[in-house]
Parts: structure tokens; sequence; C-alpha cells
């Protein structure tokens, strides 16, 4: 709507410079041109009020009237420490993983048998390297 408004302001500004003899004619197209440009004003509001808040980007987003933003994109407007507390967490869950499939191929660990002590003495391991990895901000913290 908004290319189709400027074009045409700019057929108007075409005929307002031939017509500027013909009174009438003039006043009749400078009235159009009010009215567009009073029309892309309204539009230009209606885009502010879309993303004057949180709320109602969201909303918007939802809508899709607006992109969505990727997760690593909404930590970045959160900070450095919103970035790092995800790679962290994914740190986590892919060494979590590697614990897992560890403790599954050193014990046999069969997840639908009985669990024997030394396999459940494994995953307590696993578990609480995975709380230091994340308390502390990584395997080297």
């Amino acid at each position: 709507m908004t290319s189709e408004i400027v074009e045409r302001l700019g057929q108007l500004a075409t005929e307002w410079q031939y017509l500027s003899d013909e009174r009438g004619l003039a006043s009749a197209a400078m009235s159009e041109a009010a009215t567009l440009i009073s029309s892309l004003v309204a539009e230009n509001e209606e885009l502010r009020a879309a993303i004057a808040t949180p709320e109602s980007v969201h909303a918007n987003m939802l809508r899709g009237g607006i992109p969505k933003l990727s997760i690593r994109n909404a930590l970045h407007l959160h900070g450095a420490d919103a970035l790092a507390k995800w790679d962290q967490i994914e740190t986590a869950e892919r060494l979590l993983a590697e614990a897992r499939a560890t403790i599954a191929e050193i014990a046999g660990f069969d997840p639908e048998g009985p669990i024997d002590p030394d396999t459940v003495r494994l995953i307590r391991i696993a578990g609480a390297y995975r709380r230091k990895t994340l308390s502390t901000g990584g395997v080297n913290g």
C-alpha cells in the first residue's frame, strides 16, 4: 500500500505541474494528494504501534506481521550473559549425552534392564560433572 501511495503522489505532482493553469483540476489533484498523505501517515502510525512495545512485537510475530527472531538473535538482544548461558547449556547437554553414551558403552548399560551399582555411580558422576560445568561456566571454569 505504501509504494502505491508514493507512486500516486508522484503522478499527482506531475499532474499538478501540467494543470497549474486549470485551478479546478489542480485543486482536485491537491485534495487527492492530501488524502493519500493522510493515509500514508496513518499507515506509518499503525506500523509504529506494531513495534511500540515488546508485547505488540510478540503479538505481531505470532500473527506473521513481522518476522520471528531466532533464539540466538533474541539472546543477543539480552546481552553477552544470556548468550554465554545458552552456550553453557548447549555444552552441558552435549557433554551429558556423551557421558551417557560412554556409560552405556563401558557398563553395557541397557536402559530397559536392571541397573547395577557401578552404573549408578557413573551416572551420579556424570550428573555432578554436568552441574559443575553449568555452575562454573564451562569445562575449564
